[in-house]
């Protein structure tokens, strides 16, 4: 069965420096776990997207609550990949929540 599936994940790098700095990186937080990303480690998040279509309009929701400032880089994985990661030390993701709704073709 091919499975069409993949991972968002987004990493990001901010300098805040002034006060409104620190409110815009902690807002940017706040919303990409509305968007349904879930915190992976410090500054790495990540999401699961039910097809590979769905990759414009995810980057561009993320682009709409970006900071004007530091840095945001953006990987899509196959699940298959993302499944096959190692966790060295820490707690590993729960791969059963993140599979739970996928749709096998």
């Amino acid at each position: 069965m091919l499975r069409r599936d993949n991972l968002i994940i987004l990493y990001y790098g901010f300098s805040s420096k002034t006060t409104d700095e620190v409110k815009e990186v902690s807002k940017f937080r706040i919303n990409l776990l509305k968007l349904g990303f879930k915190l992976m480690q410090e500054s790495v998040y990540y999401k699961h997207i039910k097809n590979v279509s769905m990759k414009k309009y995810e980057i561009a929701k993320i682009k709409k609550i970006s900071p004007s400032f530091g840095n945001i880089t953006i990987s899509f994985l196959p699940s298959s990949i993302f499944n096959n990661m190692i966790f060295i030390s820490g707690k590993s993701i729960d791969l059963e929540e993140i599979n739970s709704d996928i749709i096998v073709i």
